[in-house]
């Protein structure tokens, strides 16, 4: 799970595998694949920008809803497993 963003300087500086696997561990689509490559690609070319407290704030929150639905889900597979 992402709970912190990379720079761009060390995205670049990681080989696309590795910056896939940390951000997205588990199995892949082609169009996820595809964008991870977007990102891993543009990095080298972006200076970085600070988001401020404001949106570290909010993706905090962001996060933690995504943590609750995926729990939901996990709990939702569960009981159509029992079931």
């Amino acid at each position: 799970m992402v709970k912190w963003c990379l720079k761009p300087s060390k995205i670049w500086n990681m080989e696309f595998d590795e910056f896939a696997h940390m951000v997205a561990p588990r199995v892949r689509r082609a169009d996820q694949v595809k964008r991870l490559k977007e990102i891993w690609d543009l990095a080298i070319e972006s200076i970085g920008c600070d988001a401020g407290e404001e949106l570290y704030f909010e993706a905090r929150f962001m996060i933690e809803d995504l943590e609750q639905i995926r729990e939901s889900i996990k709990k939702v597979d569960e009981h159509i497993e029992e079931v």
